[in-house]
């Protein structure tokens, strides 16, 4: 079964420990650049899970909305 599980101590070097495809290298952001990027800019709010099959972490996902950057446009 697929889960998502929040990004945590208990998994986050597991988490880090993952990689892409080098055909993937264009497209999606190591584990460690994404974090580093959400450390960087506490203004996104991003928030973090570790992708698992059953007990196996096989991916990262993360999500911002961005509330408090230049682009966002409250309504």
């Amino acid at each position: 079964m697929i889960t998502l599980r929040p990004l945590d101590d208990a998994n986050r070097d597991a988490v880090l420990a993952l990689r892409v495809s080098p055909e993937q290298l264009a497209f999606v952001s190591s584990v460690e650049d994404s974090l580093r990027e959400a450390e960087e800019d506490p203004g996104g709010r991003a928030i973090q899970w570790a992708l698992y099959d059953d007990e196996i972490p096989v991916g990262f996902v993360m999500i911002s909305d961005e509330v408090e950057g230049p682009g966002y446009i409250a309504q």
